[in-house]
């Protein structure tokens, strides 16, 4: 989270009178100053606010002005730990203006915490993925920031320097002159997700020019981008070894179809005064028209109430068992109907809603459509429903830990990216073919109702059939080479680790929700005791502060420490799908069970392999869930060898600093009272301005 001043805002001043901005004053506001909002005022007061989605929906809707919007969250000066927890609690908002009581602008707290981006070019180069993708992306062209943006520039700088050393084609550009070289570089990179999320915007929907095949990433994201090979790897494997894999996506194919499928949604929610806000929500309104010929009172009772609901078990996510007449889930595998007993192959489904079926009954999913079509061709084919809201590397772990045999076939849905070598099918290009209607889905083509589904199963069906019209011999169980953690974490964080550190090495674990004075002493005490420390940062963002600005905080924290490497913990240790309860601190009769899991994977794959034979942790006084914790790894820990050491607690005062406290003064507003609490480094990110 960054705070930027009232001067450095992009503002818009309406007369008395207006309260429409058209696209082409728009157009001059976002090319010199481009942003994810822009704050309108009337009279020296706020008014209202233009987002980026503002603009986007005008656009969809044929307009060539956009509305101001009224209708929107501020906050006062001293109010640092509440605008956190809006952020925290609502991804949809990404800004919120600041203003005095008589609601003047003073400033905008922003989500985006690009700034704090670690630039460690290390990072970039010194993992299994890196060295790929930078044989393949040679050249690179720098936006040239706004001009009133001094830090901005100077990161711009640093970055333009370290790729020349990388010994890359690197240019800087301006704003203006973007289309002409979009072609002729590989990526183009912005400071942050402000100016990206503006002039993509000003591009797009105001001049109407299309990035087709830009690559355009904030520098913080680079990075993400490289760990995103990991599944080209794993996915690689399980090809290898006689597996089908297909992705679903739903990727704008920019023709007059889908402008008017968006034109239409946006219609039918304005008729009843809503927005767009997610399959959770599902207005009646809508039930009639979705239905369709299955609507009546007794089934809309049998359709409602029900709510998918997961659970995290052994790493993986799952839907949690239930057992209804229309929605029934047993061992994590949503019911597919008509599933023979007798099959030489199965088709696995993996993914969020498209996949899970929400919002439609067991016998209307796409597996269930696909089932009887090949059923009534009479292949011997099983469909498997394993969808859950999973993340990409979530949901690759379930497929390495489902029990594949060559000539099995696998689909996911991936929104974000294409991996490579593996084909997709565009859902948006199957709607247009069909004409189907905006009645056929909520808010978009992955929400869809029976009738669609039904067209989806027909379309996937045609594409699938070559394969499963081959007979197979005889059943062979894929052996993975890789085990996931190597592929998705290891290779990542730790390439060449074990090879280049000697020594007794030991471990920690912090969530540093923030990094305060009592983690740099527990730091300090353990780092005593061995020849080298490595700290994992908790990386589930499910905190107040993020991972970005808490992984900022330990690195900046700890940097004149030697013998020391601080990277993030990943999805294997301490992580949503390992030990949930953490972060919802509740205790419930799956707790033991992933404290044993989180513990005994750390144990058996982890530290082994990078030589870890002692872990430190804090004495833990209070916190019921975390004393669980701390009991499970004196328990299991020296089964495997490794020393656990519990060191006490920091003392300030007779109080024991801990990051709870430091939260506490925040929210009262006090942030003088935290210096004796927290490291000068940590005091400087969470008094972040940008310029």
């Amino acid at each position: 989270m960054i705070y930027t001043r009232f001067e450095k805002l992009t503002c818009f001043y309406l007369t008395d009178e207006n309260d429409e901005v058209s696209f082409g004053q728009l157009s001059s506001i976002l090319m010199e100053r481009p942003s994810n909002v822009i704050y309108c005022e009337k009279n020296m007061k706020l008014y209202g606010i233009i987002s980026m989605g503002d603009v986007h929906r005008a656009y969809e809707a044929g307009k060539d002005f956009v509305t101001v919007n009224k209708c929107f969250t501020s906050v006062r000066p001293n109010e640092y730990m509440r605008v956190k927890q809006i952020f925290k609690d609502n991804n949809k908002i990404n800004a919120l203006p600041v203003v005095s009581v008589d609601n003047e602008l003073l400033g905008e707290y922003s989500r985006w915490d690009d700034f704090i981006a670690i630039n460690d070019f290390e990072q970039l180069k010194a993992n299994k993925y890196a060295e790929d993708f930078w044989k393949k992306n040679r050249r690179f062209a720098l936006v040239n920031p706004c001009k009133d943006f001094v830090k901005k520039k100077e990161l711009m700088r640093i970055w333009y320097d370290n790729l020349l050393n990388m010994d890359v084609q690197v240019s800087i550009i301006d704003r203006k002159d973007i289309m002409d070289i979009v072609e002729h570089v590989d990526y183009i990179l912005f400071t942050d997700e402000d100016e990206l999320r503006g002039t993509k915007t000003l591009y797009h929907d105001i001049l109407n020019k299309k990035f087709d095949g830009l690559k355009a990433k904030t520098y913080d994201a680079l990075g993400d981008v490289i760990g995103e090979a990991v599944g080209d790897e794993i996915l690689k494997e399980i090809i290898s070894n006689g597996v089908h894999v297909f992705t679903l996506n739903t990727e704008d194919n920019k023709r007059e179809y889908w402008k008017n499928l968006q034109r239409d949604i946006l219609d039918k929610y304005s008729k009843i005064g809503k927005k767009p806000l997610g399959n959770d929500i599902f207005p009646e309104e809508f039930r009639e028209d979705f239905y369709a010929e299955l609507y009546s009172e007794e089934y809309i009772k049998k359709m409602t109430g029900y709510l998918a609901e997961e659970e995290h078990i052994d790493g993986i996510s799952k839907l949690k068992d239930t057992d209804r007449e229309k929605y029934k889930v047993k061992d994590g595998e949503r019911r597919t109907l008509n599933q023979p007993s007798d099959y030489q192959r199965c088709i696995y489904f993996y993914g969020p809603c498209i996949i899970i079926g929400h919002n439609v009954a067991d016998e209307h999913t796409i597996e269930s459509y696909l089932q009887a079509r090949l059923n009534e061709k009479g292949y011997k084919v099983k469909c498997v429903n394993y969808g859950a809201f999973s993340d990409q590397m979530t949901e690759l772990n379930r497929v390495v830990s489902t029990k594949l045999n060559a000539g099995d076939i696998v689909i996911l849905f991936n929104e974000n990216r294409k991996y490579v070598g593996v084909p997709s099918i565009n859902l948006i290009d199957i709607c247009e073919k069909h004409k189907v209607p905006a009645t056929w889905m909520l808010d978009d083509p992955l929400h869809s109702n029976h009738k669609l589904n039904s067209v989806y199963a027909d379309e996937i069906l045609k594409i699938l059939e070559p394969i499963v019209q081959k007979k197979l011999d005889k059943k062979e169980q894929v052996e993975m080479k890789s085990d996931f953690i190597t592929f998705g974490y290891l290779e990542r964080c730790f390439h060449g680790f074990a090879e280049t550190h000697t020594g007794t090495i030991g471990a920690i674990v912090m969530n540093c929700n923030p990094f305060t004075l009592g983690h740099r002493y527990l730091i300090e005490q353990a780092i005593k005791q061995i020849d080298h420390l490595i700290i994992f940062v908790v990386e589930e963002d499910k905190s107040v502060f993020t991972f970005k600005e808490r992984f900022a905080m330990v690195v900046e924290g700890t940097k004149d420490i030697k013998n020391l490497t601080v990277v993030p913990s990943g999805n294997f240790i301490l992580s949503q799908t390992t030990f949930p309860e953490y972060f919802l601190k509740i205790e419930d009769e799956d707790i033991v069970h992933n404290v044993e899991y989180d513990i005994t994977l750390f144990a058996e794959q982890i530290a082994p392999k990078l030589n870890i034979t002692y872990r430190f942790v804090g004495e833990e006084l209070e916190d019921r869930v975390t004393n669980e914790y701390n009991a499970a790894m004196k328990r299991i820990l020296p089964e495997h060898g490794i020393h656990i050491v519990e060191i006490p607690r920091m003392m300030n005062s007779e109080q024991i600093i801990s990051a709870s406290s430091v939260r506490a003064k925040l929210s009262d507003g006090v942030n003088t009272d935290i210096d004796n609490l927290i490291p000068q480094t940590t005091k400087e990110i969470l008094d972040a301005c940008l310029e």
